[in-house]
């Protein structure tokens, strides 16, 4: 990125873990990629607890390119990024992934297709994320996905249920309420 020209660096004093002190998230963009990088500092000493990166031309990726929402937690913020996956001349898709920070590591807690194209077919997920405003309403995540093929469009939803025991969002069946029909 440093040959190309950053076009716009924006530093963030965030949460992301349950102590007290704010780690800093620093994202920097050019015309065509993007970098984050997440800083925690211990011991009066700053270190790396993650990067991500993003290179391609620019006009299929999302900005933003991450995100910080609280998900889980009320205070503690999850880093979401948008970032491409396989892809070839005439396929691809963009993945939106979360992470979270435990005991001073940085872990993938969901993983899914936000949009992907081939030759014949196409996908895309709209991410409905949990309000935290409660402390005890059960963490859902819903992807309302819809796929098309040779024009025959099929639409699902899938929930995904925070489940602190394994540090993930996993596959619940659709519960009444949470995918209904728009």
């Amino acid at each position: 990125m440093a040959e190309r020209g950053p076009k716009e660096a924006r530093l963030f004093a965030v949460n992301v873990d349950s102590d007290a002190d704010f780690e800093r998230v620093l994202i920097v963009t050019s015309n065509l990629d993007a970098g984050a990088v997440l800083f925690k500092k211990e011991n009066g000493i700053w270190w790396q607890l993650g990067s991500f990166t993003r290179c391609a031309s620019g006009s299929q990726l999302p900005d933003p390119f991450v995100e910080l929402r609280q998900i889980v937690w009320y205070g503690t913020n999850d880093l979401i990024v948008h970032a491409p996956g396989p892809h070839g001349t005439g396929v691809g898709e963009l993945r939106l992934k979360i992470y979270r920070v435990w005991k001073g590591r940085l872990y993938k807690v969901f993983d899914v297709v936000e949009w992907a194209y081939n030759l014949s077919a196409s996908e895309s997920s709209r991410i409905t994320y949990p309000g935290t405003d409660s402390y005890t309403s059960p963490r859902v995540i819903v992807v309302r996905r819809s796929q098309e093929t040779q024009n025959r469009r099929k639409a699902t939803c899938i929930p995904y249920l925070w489940d602190a025991n394994r540090f993930f969002f996993v596959q619940i069946p659709p519960a009444q309420g949470l995918c209904k029909h728009e």
